[in-house]
């Protein structure tokens, strides 16, 4: 038997200076060593950002 497993985090790469509107929604940064010239290639401004599915999305 094959069991699934629901994802328990969405998560973004912020551009174009929208890293604020992300973090009042809930989403927070995430820091992940060696994703720094992946995410370069967005931007200088691109961030990793994650929202725990846990947690309520709150409006903008």
């Amino acid at each position: 038997m094959r069991v699934r497993r629901a994802s328990t985090n969405l998560s973004l790469v912020a551009v174009n200076r929208s890293q604020a509107f992300w973090e009042k929604v809930g989403f927070r940064v995430l820091a992940f060593a060696g994703l720094e010239a992946k995410l370069a290639s967005y931007g200088p401004d691109a961030v990793l950002m994650v929202h725990d599915l846990a947690s309520p999305i709150r409006d903008a």
